[in-house]
């Protein structure tokens, strides 16, 4: 064995070995990308809300079998944002809109986005209307 094809296959094991790295991180980064946009939208339709334009709330909803969210604004979608394929969402309310007072319209609710037993849970704490997620010492 030559040096030349040392090198050649330590960089082809490299290259793999990124891809594959990579592909694996982009799952959970996707999913973090989405709480925190959850979790900003929500904040944004609590204080909208309050100023009392009732017409901006979140909506529940699947498209090609991944699971997400629209924002209306108006009647309009504002946006769209979907989860990965093998990522659930639970939730217990399909719509999310506050009163004038910045309380949610329910209660109370809470969202889990994640796979198996690795979760991360969005609470709307009631009264209140406050954003809370729950991640790490948590679980």
């Amino acid at each position: 064995m030559t040096l030349v094809e040392v090198l050649v296959g330590i960089t082809l094991l490299a290259l793999i070995c990124t891809i594959s790295f990579s592909k694996i991180n982009l799952d959970n980064y996707k999913v973090n990308s989405f709480i925190r946009q959850l979790n900003s939208d929500i904040r944004y339709v609590r204080m909208v809300n309050k100023l009392g334009n009732s017409k901006v709330y979140i909506v529940f909803t699947q498209k090609n079998s991944c699971k997400g969210y629209i924002l209306m604004e108006n009647g309009t979608t504002a946006k769209g944002v979907f989860l990965p394929k093998n990522i659930n969402l639970n939730y217990s309310v399909s719509k999310i809109l506050f009163d004038n007072k910045g309380a949610f319209y329910m209660g109370g609710t809470t969202i889990n986005v994640g796979k198996g037993k690795d979760y991360t849970e969005i609470t709307i704490v009631p009264v209140s209307g406050r954003v809370l997620i729950k991640e790490g010492i948590y679980k």
